[in-house]
Protein backbone atom coordinates (compact mmCIF):
# COMPACT_ATOMS: atom_id res chain seq x y z
CA UNK A 1 0.00 0.00 0.00
CA UNK A 2 1.35 3.15 -1.28
CA UNK A 3 1.46 6.33 1.67
CA UNK A 4 -0.92 8.09 -0.19
CA UNK A 5 -3.44 5.65 -0.42
CA UNK A 6 -2.94 4.92 3.32
CA UNK A 7 -3.91 7.95 4.03
CA UNK A 8 -6.94 7.79 2.34
CA UNK A 9 -8.18 4.89 4.22
CA UNK A 10 -7.24 6.29 7.39
CA UNK A 11 -9.26 9.73 6.09
CA UNK A 12 -12.41 7.07 5.18
CA UNK A 13 -12.06 5.41 8.01
CA UNK A 14 -12.67 8.49 10.47
CA UNK A 15 -15.05 9.73 8.03
CA UNK A 16 -17.13 6.67 8.63
CA UNK A 17 -16.61 6.42 12.05
CA UNK A 18 -17.29 10.32 12.59
CA UNK A 19 -20.55 10.41 10.54
CA UNK A 20 -21.97 6.96 12.85
CA UNK A 21 -20.64 8.68 16.18
CA UNK A 22 -22.92 11.75 14.68
CA UNK A 23 -26.16 9.40 13.52
CA UNK A 24 -26.07 7.53 16.48
CA UNK A 25 -26.07 11.34 19.03
CA UNK A 26 -29.18 11.70 16.53
CA UNK A 27 -31.37 9.23 17.04
CA UNK A 28 -30.42 8.51 21.19
CA UNK A 29 -31.23 12.76 21.26
CA UNK A 30 -30.47 12.85 24.73
CA UNK A 31 -31.27 16.60 24.58
CA UNK A 32 -34.50 16.20 22.67
CA UNK A 33 -33.62 18.69 20.02
CA UNK A 34 -33.94 16.90 17.35
CA UNK A 35 -37.28 15.54 15.93
CA UNK A 36 -41.14 15.78 17.17
CA UNK A 37 -40.62 15.36 20.53
CA UNK A 38 -44.24 16.73 21.60
CA UNK A 39 -45.70 14.32 24.38
CA UNK A 40 -42.68 13.17 25.37
CA UNK A 41 -40.71 13.61 28.65
CA UNK A 42 -36.80 14.52 29.04
CA UNK A 43 -35.12 15.96 31.87
CA UNK A 44 -31.57 17.01 33.22
CA UNK A 45 -28.87 14.42 34.56
CA UNK A 46 -27.12 16.53 36.78
CA UNK A 47 -26.37 19.75 38.65
CA UNK A 48 -23.92 22.52 38.09
CA UNK A 49 -23.00 23.25 34.19
CA UNK A 50 -24.63 19.80 33.33
CA UNK A 51 -28.17 21.33 34.33
CA UNK A 52 -27.07 24.62 32.48
CA UNK A 53 -26.48 22.88 29.28
CA UNK A 54 -29.61 20.52 28.83
CA UNK A 55 -32.16 23.33 30.00
CA UNK A 56 -30.14 25.32 27.60
CA UNK A 57 -30.43 22.79 24.45
CA UNK A 58 -33.88 21.89 25.98
CA UNK A 59 -34.94 24.77 24.95
CA UNK A 60 -34.16 24.77 20.83
CA UNK A 61 -37.35 21.91 20.85
CA UNK A 62 -38.41 20.14 24.07
CA UNK A 63 -39.98 23.10 25.69
CA UNK A 64 -41.52 25.07 23.09
CA UNK A 65 -43.13 22.30 21.77
CA UNK A 66 -44.23 20.77 25.34
CA UNK A 67 -44.53 23.99 27.38
CA UNK A 68 -46.42 26.71 27.53
CA UNK A 69 -44.81 28.64 29.87
CA UNK A 70 -41.46 29.22 31.65
CA UNK A 71 -40.05 30.39 34.44
CA UNK A 72 -36.65 31.58 35.08
CA UNK A 73 -34.98 32.09 38.11
CA UNK A 74 -31.49 30.82 40.36
CA UNK A 75 -31.57 27.86 42.92
CA UNK A 76 -33.72 29.76 45.15
CA UNK A 77 -36.73 28.21 42.67
CA UNK A 78 -34.99 25.28 41.28
CA UNK A 79 -36.33 23.01 43.78
CA UNK A 80 -39.74 24.29 42.66
CA UNK A 81 -41.88 21.60 41.01
CA UNK A 82 -44.01 23.72 38.19
CA UNK A 83 -45.98 20.43 37.48
CA UNK A 84 -48.36 21.56 40.42
CA UNK A 85 -49.33 23.98 38.63
CA UNK A 86 -52.90 23.91 37.07
CA UNK A 87 -54.03 25.81 34.15
CA UNK A 88 -51.00 26.19 32.41
CA UNK A 89 -48.04 23.72 31.78
CA UNK A 90 -44.48 26.10 33.05
CA UNK A 91 -41.20 24.59 32.70
CA UNK A 92 -38.50 25.24 35.57
CA UNK A 93 -35.73 27.10 33.90
CA UNK A 94 -34.56 27.73 36.86
CA UNK A 95 -30.26 26.91 37.33
CA UNK A 96 -28.20 26.18 40.68
CA UNK A 97 -25.79 29.28 40.84
CA UNK A 98 -27.80 30.98 37.80
CA UNK A 99 -28.29 34.72 36.87
CA UNK A 100 -30.07 36.73 34.46
CA UNK A 101 -27.13 36.49 32.08
CA UNK A 102 -27.38 32.62 32.52
CA UNK A 103 -31.50 32.80 31.63
CA UNK A 104 -31.11 35.17 29.04
CA UNK A 105 -29.78 32.50 26.72
CA UNK A 106 -32.57 30.08 27.35
CA UNK A 107 -35.15 32.90 26.96
CA UNK A 108 -33.78 34.22 23.84
CA UNK A 109 -34.14 30.41 22.00
CA UNK A 110 -37.56 30.33 23.28
CA UNK A 111 -38.70 33.06 22.08
CA UNK A 112 -37.69 32.08 18.57
CA UNK A 113 -40.26 28.93 18.48
CA UNK A 114 -43.15 30.10 20.56
CA UNK A 115 -42.91 33.79 21.12
CA UNK A 116 -46.27 33.80 23.20
CA UNK A 117 -44.86 31.81 25.92
CA UNK A 118 -45.69 33.06 29.38
CA UNK A 119 -42.59 34.01 31.15
CA UNK A 120 -42.45 34.26 35.02
CA UNK A 121 -39.51 36.10 36.14
CA UNK A 122 -38.05 35.23 39.31
CA UNK A 123 -37.72 38.96 41.29
CA UNK A 124 -35.03 38.10 44.18
CA UNK A 125 -31.34 39.72 44.71
CA UNK A 126 -29.37 36.94 43.57
CA UNK A 127 -30.76 37.16 39.76
CA UNK A 128 -29.01 40.37 39.61
CA UNK A 129 -25.32 39.70 40.30
CA UNK A 130 -22.89 39.09 38.04
CA UNK A 131 -23.25 35.43 35.87
CA UNK A 132 -21.91 32.06 36.96
CA UNK A 133 -21.48 30.46 33.52
CA UNK A 134 -20.95 32.57 30.99
CA UNK A 135 -21.90 32.08 27.52
CA UNK A 136 -22.75 28.72 25.86
CA UNK A 137 -20.87 29.32 22.12
CA UNK A 138 -21.52 25.95 20.72
CA UNK A 139 -25.05 25.80 20.46
CA UNK A 140 -27.30 23.29 19.00
CA UNK A 141 -24.01 21.48 17.37
CA UNK A 142 -22.95 20.66 21.75
CA UNK A 143 -26.04 17.72 21.15
CA UNK A 144 -24.08 16.56 18.15
CA UNK A 145 -20.97 16.43 20.01
CA UNK A 146 -19.32 17.58 23.10
CA UNK A 147 -17.32 17.03 26.49
CA UNK A 148 -20.79 17.62 27.83
CA UNK A 149 -22.56 15.07 25.68
CA UNK A 150 -19.84 12.61 26.97
CA UNK A 151 -20.73 13.38 30.05
CA UNK A 152 -24.80 13.39 29.60
CA UNK A 153 -23.45 9.58 28.27
CA UNK A 154 -21.96 8.64 31.40
CA UNK A 155 -24.50 10.10 33.80
CA UNK A 156 -27.37 8.38 32.15
CA UNK A 157 -25.35 5.17 32.52
CA UNK A 158 -24.86 5.60 36.05
CA UNK A 159 -29.34 6.19 36.37
CA UNK A 160 -29.94 3.17 34.38
CA UNK A 161 -27.37 0.90 36.47
CA UNK A 162 -28.84 2.32 39.65
CA UNK A 163 -25.82 3.95 40.80
CA UNK A 164 -27.00 7.33 41.25
CA UNK A 165 -30.84 8.87 41.71
CA UNK A 166 -32.28 10.87 39.05
CA UNK A 167 -33.18 14.45 40.84
CA UNK A 168 -34.75 15.77 38.31
CA UNK A 169 -38.23 15.68 36.62
CA UNK A 170 -39.48 16.36 33.45
CA UNK A 171 -40.60 19.79 34.16
CA UNK A 172 -37.23 21.07 35.56
CA UNK A 173 -37.23 20.53 38.94
CA UNK A 174 -33.89 20.10 40.41
CA UNK A 175 -34.79 18.19 43.64
CA UNK A 176 -31.59 18.78 45.52
CA UNK A 177 -30.85 16.99 48.75
CA UNK A 178 -32.11 19.21 51.76
CA UNK A 179 -29.00 20.40 53.82
CA UNK A 180 -30.01 22.47 57.13
CA UNK A 181 -27.01 24.69 57.90
CA UNK A 182 -26.32 28.10 59.32
CA UNK A 183 -28.44 30.80 57.81
CA UNK A 184 -26.57 33.25 55.18
CA UNK A 185 -27.54 36.40 54.16
CA UNK A 186 -27.83 37.64 50.44
CA UNK A 187 -26.38 40.90 49.24
CA UNK A 188 -29.39 43.27 48.43
CA UNK A 189 -26.82 45.72 46.37
CA UNK A 190 -27.92 46.06 42.46
CA UNK A 191 -25.18 45.52 40.04
CA UNK A 192 -25.77 48.20 37.53
CA UNK A 193 -24.67 45.80 34.93
CA UNK A 194 -26.90 43.21 35.44
CA UNK A 195 -30.16 45.33 36.41
CA UNK A 196 -30.15 46.94 33.16
CA UNK A 197 -29.70 43.00 31.59
CA UNK A 198 -32.68 42.04 33.37
CA UNK A 199 -34.44 45.04 32.08
CA UNK A 200 -33.86 44.66 28.64
CA UNK A 201 -34.61 40.89 29.03
CA UNK A 202 -37.96 41.98 30.28
CA UNK A 203 -38.62 44.64 27.58
CA UNK A 204 -37.33 41.67 24.63
CA UNK A 205 -39.74 39.35 26.11
CA UNK A 206 -42.70 41.70 26.03
CA UNK A 207 -42.23 42.59 22.77
CA UNK A 208 -41.80 39.31 21.67
CA UNK A 209 -45.66 38.84 22.77
CA UNK A 210 -44.95 37.29 25.57
CA UNK A 211 -47.23 36.89 28.54
CA UNK A 212 -44.79 38.70 31.38
CA UNK A 213 -45.00 37.59 35.01
CA UNK A 214 -43.29 38.93 37.62
CA UNK A 215 -42.41 36.38 41.30
CA UNK A 216 -41.13 37.75 44.34
CA UNK A 217 -39.60 34.76 46.00
CA UNK A 218 -39.79 34.95 49.77
CA UNK A 219 -36.69 35.84 51.94
CA UNK A 220 -36.39 34.41 55.34
CA UNK A 221 -38.37 36.24 57.89
CA UNK A 222 -35.75 36.60 60.45
CA UNK A 223 -33.34 37.88 57.11
CA UNK A 224 -36.51 40.40 55.31
CA UNK A 225 -36.98 41.92 59.25
CA UNK A 226 -33.24 42.35 59.74
CA UNK A 227 -32.55 44.42 56.21
CA UNK A 228 -36.07 45.42 55.69
CA UNK A 229 -35.46 48.59 54.07
CA UNK A 230 -32.94 47.68 51.46
CA UNK A 231 -35.20 45.01 50.52
CA UNK A 232 -37.65 46.95 50.08
CA UNK A 233 -35.71 49.62 48.16
CA UNK A 234 -34.46 46.80 46.05
CA UNK A 235 -38.19 45.44 45.01
CA UNK A 236 -39.50 48.76 44.45
CA UNK A 237 -36.67 49.14 41.63
CA UNK A 238 -37.64 45.66 40.57
CA UNK A 239 -41.14 46.64 40.16
CA UNK A 240 -40.99 49.30 37.87
CA UNK A 241 -39.48 46.71 35.13
CA UNK A 242 -42.94 45.34 34.80
CA UNK A 243 -46.11 47.24 33.10
CA UNK A 244 -49.33 48.07 35.07
CA UNK A 245 -50.89 45.40 33.37
CA UNK A 246 -48.32 42.85 34.06
CA UNK A 247 -49.00 40.40 37.25
CA UNK A 248 -46.63 40.44 40.27
CA UNK A 249 -46.70 37.79 42.85
CA UNK A 250 -45.36 38.90 45.93
CA UNK A 251 -44.88 35.70 48.24
CA UNK A 252 -43.21 37.63 51.45
CA UNK A 253 -45.33 37.55 53.95
CA UNK A 254 -46.48 33.59 54.81
CA UNK A 255 -43.46 31.93 56.87
CA UNK A 256 -42.12 29.00 54.64
CA UNK A 257 -39.51 26.68 55.63
CA UNK A 258 -36.29 27.22 54.47
CA UNK A 259 -32.91 25.34 54.59
CA UNK A 260 -30.30 27.71 55.21
CA UNK A 261 -32.61 31.22 55.21
CA UNK A 262 -32.56 31.20 51.37
CA UNK A 263 -33.40 27.80 49.88
CA UNK A 264 -36.43 26.03 50.43
CA UNK A 265 -36.91 22.90 52.11
CA UNK A 266 -39.14 20.35 49.75
CA UNK A 267 -42.15 21.34 51.73
CA UNK A 268 -41.81 25.22 51.51
CA UNK A 269 -41.41 24.86 47.82
CA UNK A 270 -44.11 23.43 47.47
CA UNK A 271 -46.08 25.34 49.68
CA UNK A 272 -44.80 28.51 47.30
CA UNK A 273 -45.71 26.87 43.94
CA UNK A 274 -49.23 26.35 45.23
CA UNK A 275 -49.26 30.18 46.14
CA UNK A 276 -48.32 30.66 42.34
CA UNK A 277 -50.68 28.26 41.16
CA UNK A 278 -53.39 30.12 43.27
CA UNK A 279 -52.23 33.81 41.79
CA UNK A 280 -52.57 32.64 38.36
CA UNK A 281 -55.63 30.88 38.43
CA UNK A 282 -57.26 34.14 39.41
CA UNK A 283 -56.05 36.54 37.09
CA UNK A 284 -56.30 34.08 34.18
CA UNK A 285 -60.19 33.25 35.61
CA UNK A 286 -60.37 37.57 35.34
CA UNK A 287 -59.34 37.40 31.98
CA UNK A 288 -56.98 39.99 32.86
CA UNK A 289 -54.34 41.20 30.17
CA UNK A 290 -50.87 39.41 30.56
CA UNK A 291 -49.01 41.14 27.20
CA UNK A 292 -49.25 44.25 25.48
CA UNK A 293 -50.55 42.11 22.60
CA UNK A 294 -53.69 41.23 24.61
Amino acid sequence: MTYRAFNLHVILIVLVLGGAFLCFNYWVNIYGVFGDVSGKSYSPLGGGTTEYVFKYLFSYNYIPRNFDGLMIGSSITDNWDTSRLNNVKVYNASLNGGRIADAKQIVDVVLKYRPNMLIIFVIHPIMTQPSSFGVLEKGIWAALGSLELFRAYYLKLQFELGFAPQEFNSFGQYDFPEIRKKWNETNVDISEGTFDEYRLLVEHARYSGARVVGLISPIAGPLFKKNREAYRRYYARMRRLFKPWEPIIDLNGPEYDFTDGTHMSRIGARQAIDAVDLQLDAWMSEGLPMSCHS
